[in-house]
Parts: structure tokens; sequence; C-alpha cells
């Protein structure tokens, strides 16, 4: 749960970083990258490997 909390908070601090510095570019893609996971997904999708793979794109911010 702790890394839950850690990577939202990462998020956060990404957004305002970039919204700060005007950087449209950025916020698109990282909100882009945060709309590959939905609920639909988990039907299909394992949520582990969701979240591991959002979690290694967000990482290269």
């Amino acid at each position: 749960m702790q890394k839950g909390i850690q990577d939202f908070e990462k998020k956060h601090v990404l957004q305002e970083g970039f919204k700060q510095s005007g950087n449209h570019a950025k916020i698109e893609e990282l909100n882009k990258l945060l709309s590959t996971f939905n609920l639909k997904m988990l039907k299909e999708i394992p949520s582990e490997k969701i979240i591991d793979e959002v979690k290694s794109k967000l990482n290269k911010f």
C-alpha cells in the first residue's frame, strides 16, 4: 500500500511540475499513460502486470 501512495504522489508531483513549467506535451503524455489503466482491462490482464507496466513507464519521466 505504501508503494501505491508513493506512486500516486509521484504522479501528482510530476503533473504539478509540468503545469508550472508549461510543459503541456509531458502533461498529455502522462495523462495518456494513466488512461491506459482501466477496470475493463482487469477482466483479461492481471492487475499486477498492468501496474508493473505503468510504474515502469512512470519511472521514466
